[in-house]
């Protein structure tokens, strides 16, 4: 069989896989099962190249397939899109994936390793914990404030103030007021101590990569940048040139020319 290009459109049970041959006609567009994926992508021969769309899983299938010598494609998903050409279902899904690897302006994604994908559960944990320790401090200002008792937007600052504040009996808060006000405080302390952890975690983790340690030379980069960047970046050699990376960071102007009118977005004259 003279395989082009093998697109598996990713689910969480039922895999829809197509397989494309060298003369654009497909081969077969079927169904296949979680634990039969594996089974069926090993009769294929090596080195065949296999595209998915970058989304949940992706990586995990991504270095299974690695391992069996298949050649891997990760496409983000804007790209894909502009080929389903009909109705939106698995089979489109799967074809669409086919063409969109075929696509020479199409930059692939650098499938993660293991340890990439720690560092970015660590930092994804943290945000959530930091997320929630905004949220709770918010709350906790705006049910102060009804009682006339006003505290800095400053979470460092909070924290300072707010035993004082339930001990104050100077001021208008309720017996209720200050229980809740106190259960949010010890629910804070509770969140620094995770948040602590969970910093502590990631710059053990990093601490063996070389690139973390080159990134921390750099100025204004701290250990959450630094990991950030291990975590989503890799290597770093799916960007041709500096300019490309930043344009992925949303460092530079999008361009929006016609017309022979060029128009850099986020540039003041």
């Amino acid at each position: 069989m003279n395989i082009k290009v093998v697109g598996i459109d990713i689910a969480k049970s039922v895999f829809q896989v197509c397989v494309l041959l060298h003369d654009n006609k497909v081969a077969w567009n079927r169904k296949i099962t979680r634990s039969d994926l594996m089974t069926k992508l090993t009769q294929l021969p090596e080195n065949t190249l296999i595209a998915m769309e970058a989304c949940a899983s992706s990586h995990h299938w991504a270095r299974q397939m690695k391992q069996h010598g298949f050649e891997v494609m990760l496409i983000p998903a804007q790209f894909v899109k502009p080929f389903v050409g009909h109705q939106k279902n698995d089979a489109n899904d799967a074809r669409a994936i086919c063409e969109a690897s075929q696509r020479p302006d199409v930059h692939p994604v650098q499938v993660k390793t293991i340890e990439q994908q720690d560092i970015k559960a660590l930092r994804n944990v943290r945000q959530r914990l930091v997320d929630n320790r905004i949220a709770l401090v918010n709350q906790s200002r705006a049910m102060a404030a009804e009682y006339g008792v006003i505290f800095p937007k400053h979470v460092t600052k909070f924290q300072e103030l707010l035993p004082l504040a339930i001990e104050d009996a100077s001021n208008q808060l309720s017996h209720i007021m200050r229980r809740l006000l106190l259960e949010n405080y010890d629910e804070l302390r509770q969140l620094n101590r995770d948040i602590q952890q969970v910093e502590h975690d990631l710059i053990e983790l990093c601490k063996t990569n070389h690139r973390f340690k080159a990134l921390q030379e750099v100025p204004g980069f701290g250990p959450i940048i630094s990991s950030a960047l291990i975590s989503e970046l890799g290597t770093g050699k799916q960007f041709t040139n500096g300019r490309q990376f930043s344009a992925w960071c949303g460092l530079v102007p999008k361009q929006h020319s016609s017309g022979g009118k060029s128009c850099l977005k986020g540039i003041t004259k």
